[in-house]
């Protein structure tokens, strides 16, 4: 049962990843984020782009997100399968991100950054997102920790402000080749690694031809933040190399994603699409997301054991106040079949 159950899970990670992917960057910054990114209960403006065109684009079929906004470090052509080249990378000689080397605790270079403005409907917000590098897995627990940042600012409704607020994040880390990898250390490794347990939201593209040059990626992740709904906020999406340009990295944004909700918002209509889980990392409770009607909901272990089961019955919130800290899996059943998705608890 359990390896038909890893089947399955294999099979919704992989089920579009030899679709062949397209990429056009003669999108403006501005249809990027209103015509692509943008999805419900979200108003945008002020949008401006660094770096040059060819760092950013628009995609479509990729290996789990269908379509959306890519930024990368060195051009959006290495997302292109096959992955022919174990260390492909175009250095532009670009100019860091003084904000990315902080997350990544060293100096980086040719930084791709989409920001804007934008005013929330509802209480929360949410964006869903992958990222993918050159650098795995050689380079796992070095100095060339490329990094990618989602930078907030605004009011914070606990009080104060956010000021460049990251809220892309594991497990209050940064997202990066340091924290999510193959939970090995590369050979290049010294040792630097910020942790080696998340290799179940990594993707081993290592001498294959999924859907891109890039040599690993992770699973689609959620950023999320609560705010203070019309109040104006400034949001940063940021990428870059650590050390050198020489292997490339990129985050892949999914379209629509980028939306505000709250507690009283129809889950049938002011969602993006498809299955998503919010807040995740999940403290005490997440929201399941879905553009079709949820008959139950299953928490699994990793390896795929029962850990509690709930009749959807409009269910909004699920507690997981009672469960450890770590990796599970959240498996939803309805009329058009099981969708997984894997949800992190950090308490």
């Amino acid at each position: 049962m359990k390896q038909l159950f890893f089947l399955l899970v294999i099979q919704f990670f992989f089920a579009d990843a030899y679709a062949q992917m397209s990429v056009d960057n003669s999108f403006s910054p501005d249809q990027l984020v209103n015509d692509v990114l943008k999805g419900s209960g979200i108003a945008v403006s002020n949008i401006t782009a660094t770096g040059n065109d060819s760092m950013r684009g628009y995609f479509l079929n990729s290996y789990m997100i269908n379509d959306g906004v890519i930024l990368t470090t060195g051009g959006i052509n290495i997302s292109l399968h096959p992955n022919d080249d174990s260390g492909s990378g175009n250095d532009l000689m670009l100019p860091g991100d003084p904000l990315l080397n902080i997350l990544a605790d060293t100096t980086t270079v040719d930084a791709s950054v989409l920001e804007f403005d934008f005013t929330p409907t509802y209480d929360t917000i949410k964006m869903s997102y992958s990222f993918a590098s050159e650098e795995y897995p050689e380079y796992v627990c070095s100095n060339y920790n490329d990094v990618v940042g989602i930078f907030l600012s605004g009011p914070n409704p606990a009080g104060g402000n956010f000021y460049n607020e990251n809220i892309a994040l594991i497990a209050g880390m940064p997202v990066g080749i340091s924290t999510i990898n193959p939970g090995v250390e590369g050979m290049y490794s010294n040792g630097s690694c910020l942790s080696l347990m998340f290799s179940n939201l990594y993707i081993n593209n290592t001498g294959g031809g999924y859907w891109s040059e890039f040599d690993g990626m992770t699973v689609v992740l959620d950023a999320y933040a609560k705010v203070i709904p019309g109040q104006t906020y400034h949001l940063k999406i940021a990428i870059a190399d650590a050390v050198d340009g020489l292997f490339d990295s990129g985050i892949l944004l999914k379209s629509n994603s980028l939306i505000s909700f709250g507690a009283s918002t129809s889950l049938s209509t002011d969602y993006a699409k498809a299955q998503t889980i919010s807040p995740n990392p999940a403290n005490d409770h997440f929201i399941i997301s879905a553009d079709y009607s949820i008959n139950s909901i299953e928490i699994l272990s990793i390896d795929g054991v029962l850990i509690e089961s709930f009749s959807e019955n409009n269910l909004t919130e699920i507690n997981v106040q009672n469960l450890p800290n770590g990796l599970y899996l959240v498996k939803t059943t309805a009329a058009n079949g099981a969708h997984v998705s894997p949800l992190i608890v950090s308490h």
